[in-house]
């Protein structure tokens, strides 16, 4: 008997149709003939891509904010924007940055992969078929622009990336190098992969890509600090000591551009408070957003008081008229006698008739200790400075933490519900506090400013001053070095977000509609939100399809909506229009939502097919096959072959205590047929029922070496059970993964 239930239980439907027309057919020809009929008819699978492993590598800025997309500004004197090139006899619409093959490609900025391909002409080597993709990136005025990556191996596939991310590597184009365009705008231009004009005036709205990368920025605030530009940044102190000074441009080999701000509180310098320091703040006022610093705070010995300061101030008018000025301020702060605790402090003077509001948290980032006061809706008034309290521990730490050893990104996202403080140590993200009580939480716009000075009656956790003494002046010049600093303002009350996506099909996953002139149903996921939270509801009259490409237009699709399987996704069948040839379209949908337009379209996402086939033969050659079955089962696997059609693919796996190939999936043709036919009839029966394995070796092969344009299947031949190594209802997910239709034949009594 053979189990043809269990292996195709997890294919309901068609499977099962298949297998009944089977089971009554007793004729083995007939048998043969009727499932290879059914395959060829059959409309199936997908391409799997595999995602090369990505090695963060740390890219050097622009001076705008913006990462080198090839690492560096370096160019290797390749060809510029409008550079002629004879090879191609036309203008250049981009930059070419030299770079050896395998080396990466980086996102410039925060953004979104909205396109991605291996198969984009004259991106591979000697200008065929290879990787490219384009993002969506927004400048620092919300204005948006798409970014073009050519000549990669491994694209990164569409989906949300984040600013120095890897996106890619050099491919094998000889000579080797990145092509960078840009193009200003949200909507894909018509030809996305353009590289050349054949008209120097027509650039179809390419813009230089150097120009634009040093003359636009995606944050609000941004610098380097490659000179101290007084345009953004005001320098003062109230120390009259000549070495109390800034330097700016100072060489250092750790920093992202080798260049970094040096603020120096002198040795020796015994006048304490922050005005007898040194400060740098921003000639702006800035509010609520988001702001990073990377930093290697101040050094000082462990009996010393030098604090480091990153935060925002605003000090002005007594606007609640308690007789205190008003203080708004949010810091980070770090005291060099113990670099590895970390201080945290917000203040308020809004409703707090008392004075000054004051939470804090610190953190020993080695240990994960926390003391903060508490209970955090508690205001304290600043001259009582109350001792903070154990509260805790982090689940994150970083043992070998020393702020002034190494650079890190201290950062706070300032909202008018929460104040939320982080740190970074490479790619990894630590939240330190997450401070959730508006009435507490600053509200005036302010300055950002950074800060060293001398203390002598502030001391560490670990160090109070009734054990350890006042801490003393410096006795080495103390240092802070401030590599960059970021800030992206955010709206207070930002608008509601409404999204329409296709989340099925896609290009990765597309869905085969069968021959281009009689169409069969697809299914489509429709996933709907507004501000991240599921739209949940709507009716399929909300809802309008069309497939096609911008070659032959796009046609109306009728859809009739199924089921709303997660709440805001639905799942739609759609009858594809006809269309004049096979070949991959594109499926677009726009959703009318309380009189508001949404779009969304992906592109190669439904496949029309030829009517090919691929088909992997999978035959049970253990021990019970031996005789008539061995025999029967050889002779329809050949006469399935002489069936199929030249230009169809087979290939043919046999199974006992393992899995072999007999012959891999090869394009048919009347010699390829004798040979499969011969290999065959080398089949020898002995051993056990290693069934899932057999189902393996057959996904294995369709899925690298088969068409995409193509139905694909698998027919087991087979007498009884699986009782040999990976079952196979381990392989059954996969299979049905890709789409792929398993049919089975019983041989024997």
């Amino acid at each position: 008997m053979t189990n043809t239930t269990r292996v195709t239980e997890e294919f309901p439907g068609e499977g099962k149709g298949v297998l009944e027309i089977l089971r009554n057919l007793r004729d083995k020809k007939k048998v043969v003939f009727a499932a290879a009929i059914l395959i060829l008819m059959s409309a199936v699978s997908c391409i799997v891509t595999q995602a090369a492993d990505k090695v963060p590598v740390e890219p050097e800025m622009t001076p705008t904010g913006w990462y080198w997309p090839a690492g560096s500004g370096e160019t290797g004197g390749y060809l510029g924007f409008l550079e002629w090139n004879p090879n191609y006899g036309g203008w250049h619409l981009g930059q070419d940055f030299k770079r050896d093959t395998g080396l990466p490609v980086y996102a410039i900025g925060d953004g979104e992969v909205i396109e991605s391909r291996t198969d984009v002409t004259g991106y591979g080597p000697s200008g065929t078929k290879g990787g490219a993709l384009v993002a969506r990136f927004k400048t620092s005025t919300d204005e948006y622009f798409l970014a073009l990556y050519g000549h990669l191996n491994n694209p990164h596939p569409k989906g949300e990336i984040k600013a120095g991310e890897i996106l890619g590597y050099i491919n094998e184009y000889s000579p080797s190098h990145l092509h960078f365009g840009i193009h200003p705008g949200y909507e894909l231009p018509t030809n996305p992969w353009r590289g050349y004009t054949y008209e120097k005036t027509n650039t179809y709205g390419w813009v230089d890509p150097i120009q634009f990368l040093l003359t636009t920025s995606p944050y609000t605030l941004f610098d380097n600090f490659e000179t101290f530009d007084s345009q953004k940044w005001n320098y003062w102190t109230q120390n009259p000591d000549p070495n109390v000074r800034k330097e700016a441009g100072v060489d250092d080999p750790e920093a992202s551009d080798g260049k970094v701000l040096e603020l120096i509180f002198p040795a020796g310098n015994t006048r304490p408070r922050p005005v007898n320091g040194l400060n740098i703040e921003s000639i702006e006022d800035i509010h609520y957003g988001k702001y990073e610093a990377r930093l290697k705070a101040a050094k000082c010995e462990n009996d010393e008081g030098v604090v480091t300061g990153f935060f925002t101030y605003w000090h002005g008018k007594d606007l609640n008229n308690n007789g205190i000025t008003d203080n708004h301020e949010i810091d980070f702060e770090i005291l060099g006698a113990s670099p590895y605790i970390v201080y945290m402090t917000i203040w308020t003077d809004q409703e707090d008739k008392i004075g000054l509001c004051k939470v804090t948290r610190a953190v020993n980032l080695r240990t994960g200790e926390i003391w903060q006061t508490a209970p955090e809706d508690v205001c304290q008034a600043p001259e009582r400075y109350p001792k903070l309290r154990p509260n805790g521990k982090l689940s994150q730490t970083i043992p070998d933490f020393d702020a002034s050893a190494k650079y890190y990104v201290y950062g706070f996202e300032w909202l008018p519900d929460s104040v939320r403080f982080y740190i970074k140590d490479d790619d990894k993200e630590i939240e330190l506090w997450k401070y959730t009580v508006p009435e507490h939480i600053p509200t005036h716009k302010g300055k950002l400013m950074f800060n060293v000075w001398h203390t002598d009656n502030w001391c560490p956790e670990d160090k109070p001053c009734d054990l350890y003494g006042k801490p003393k002046p410096p006795s080495n010049d103390a240092v802070l070095r401030v590599d960059w600093v970021k800030y992206i303002k955010k709206e207070a009350t930002p608008p509601a977000i409404l999204s329409v996506n296709i989340t099925s099909p896609n290009s990765t996953y597309p869905a085969f509609a069968g021959p281009n002139y009689n169409p069969n149903v697809i299914q489509a996921i429709i996933e709907v939100e507004e501000d991240g939270k599921p739209i949940i509801g709507l009716s399929e009259n909300s809802f309008t399809f069309k497939i096609g490409n911008g070659i032959v237009g796009y046609k109306p699709a009728s859809a009739k909506k199924v089921t709303e399987p997660v709440p805001g996704k639905y799942l739609f069948n759609i009858y594809p229009p006809k269309q004049d040839s096979p070949g991959k379209y594109n499926l677009f949908v726009k959703l009318n939502y309380n009189g508001i337009h949404l779009i969304d379209l992906e592109r190669d996402s439904v496949i029309y097919t030829v009517g090919k086939a691929d088909v992997m033969l999978i035959i049970d050659r253990s021990g019970s096959m031996w005789g008539k079955k061995i025999a029967d089962a050889k002779n329809s696997a050949m006469l399935f072959v002489d069936l199929m059609s030249n230009g169809d693919k087979a290939g043919v796996v046999s199974f006992s205590y393992g899995a072999s190939y007999d012959y891999h999936l090869t394009t048919l043709a009347p010699e390829i047929k004798k040979e499969i036919k011969q290999a065959i009839d080398r089949i020898r029966a002995g051993g056990m029922t290693a069934m899932g394995e057999g189902l393996r070796y057959g996904l294995n092969d369709l899925v690298d070496r088969g068409d995409p344009t193509h139905s694909w299947a698998m027919v087991m031949m087979s007498d009884g059970y699986h009782n040999w190594g990976t079952h196979p209802n381990n392989v059954l997910p996969a299979i049905k993964s890709q789409n792929i239709r398993v049919y089975t034949i019983g041989l024997g009594p």
